[in-house]
């Protein structure tokens, strides 16, 4: 879910007409060969079953991963967070919140500044959970909680005193859900008001955006549990969040975000199809006045789904999910079209990182048939 190539742009006439001849000039041009993509290597934290939700990268020979391990006792879930160095994945120590939890998303914005967000696991509910790397530790940052069932998935990082968090917590006294974004200050965290469609649970996966001020968080929404989903895509302007509409589709969840600039964002997850019976791919493009649906090629015979997206450049966009019968799923945006890359390993891919100049991760879970474990998955590119 993260561009690490954000255009400059500038508002003279020359450079509006030479913007606009290089795209002419791109359209014409023949686009780059697919990327090359090697499963590497990674650790578990327990002997049960691993994954990996999230991940972040601030170059080739930076990178986060985190996610959640089994631990074959209580609590039954802890978080695990994994760190690229360069050379290999290693473990990196993070604390146990009381009652166990798992984390979902990461974003640094530099060495010694990072956030991890998720939730905690317990009798009583789900906790939001934030933790915070200052160069040589990771440590939790108490966060609020609005009701009994919290869950955060998504978090952008703009500097040391601006991120935000987003999720869904269920309405005090009701088996509803509805939006939540809460802000850190420098200080502390804090509950932001966010809208809700009339549904009876509205849910946010995502978040990222080019600037404090610009700002895009997805999800979806449903009807109660046997309603089909529709997306939900929120702005924040810099003072407020509204929704924005978003192109209808049948039983659609919009799971990754990923903002180039103010006038170029993508938005992926899935939507059921009535050919196949399945669900399949499913993308949008903010052009700056509205979503428009881009047509994604679906894996057959069974669709599937995109959980992440990633950018190095408005014509390289990596969306990442699973598809019954594909080794993992990856797709790549050239600019004027999506197309599946080859991929050598078979897991479901979660999330993806762009750590520039070519290099994309991609992290998820591969299963084992023989001992149905789950151990932690990924796959990168360095000629993206």
């Amino acid at each position: 879910m993260r561009s690490s190539e954000r255009p400059r742009r500038s508002h003279s006439h020359l450079a509006r007409w030479s913007t606009l001849l290089a795209v002419a000039l791109l359209a014409l041009a023949t686009p780059a060969a697919a990327a090359t993509w090697t499963a590497v290597s990674s650790p578990n934290l327990t002997q049960f079953s691993n994954v990996l939700w999230g991940a972040d990268a601030l170059s080739p020979s930076s990178a986060w991963a985190v996610g959640r391990a089994e631990t074959g006792t209580l609590p039954i879930h802890r978080p695990v967070i994994e760190r690229w160095n360069g050379s290999s994945w290693s473990i990196s120590a993070s604390p146990l919140p009381s009652g166990g939890g798992e984390l979902r998303d990461v974003d640094a914005t530099s060495a010694s500044d990072a956030w991890a967000v998720g939730f905690t696991n317990s009798s009583n509910g789900n906790l939001t959970l934030t933790e915070r790397w200052n160069g040589s530790s990771w440590r939790i940052v108490p966060s609020p909680s609005v009701s009994a069932q919290n869950h955060l998935l998504g978090v952008k990082s703009f500097s040391a005193g601006n991120a935000w968090a987003v999720g869904s917590h269920n309405v005090p006294g009701s088996w509803a859900f509805s939006t939540l974004t809460m802000r850190w200050n420098g200080s502390a965290w804090s509950v932001v008001p966010s809208p809700d469609t009339p549904s009876f649970e509205n849910h946010l996966n995502a978040v990222d955006g080019v600037s404090a001020n610009d700002l895009w968080a997805v999800g979806h929404t449903r009807n109660g549990d046997y309603a089909v989903a529709e997306p939900l895509a929120l702005h924040w302007n810099g003072s407020a969040w509204s929704i924005v509409p978003t192109p209808t589709a049948n039983d659609a969840t919009l799971e990754g975000v990923v903002a180039l600039a103010s006038d170029d964002v993508w938005a992926v997850g899935s939507m059921f199809s009535v050919a196949q019976l399945w669900h399949v791919p499913f993308a949008l493009h903010w052009d700056g006045r509205s979503w428009t649906r881009v047509d994604v090629p679906s894996p057959t015979p069974q669709g599937g789904r995109l959980f992440g997206v990633a950018a190095l450049s408005p014509t390289k966009v990596y969306a990442v999910g699973q598809a019954p019968g594909v080794p993992s799923l990856v797709l790549r945006w050239n600019g004027s079209a999506w197309a599946r890359e080859s991929t050598p390993a078979t897991g479901t891919v979660w999330d993806a990182a762009a750590a520039g100049p070519g290099t994309v991760w991609a992290v998820g879970q591969r299963g084992n048939p023989n001992t149905g474990v789950g151990r932690t998955f990924t796959l990168r590119t360095s000629n993206g």
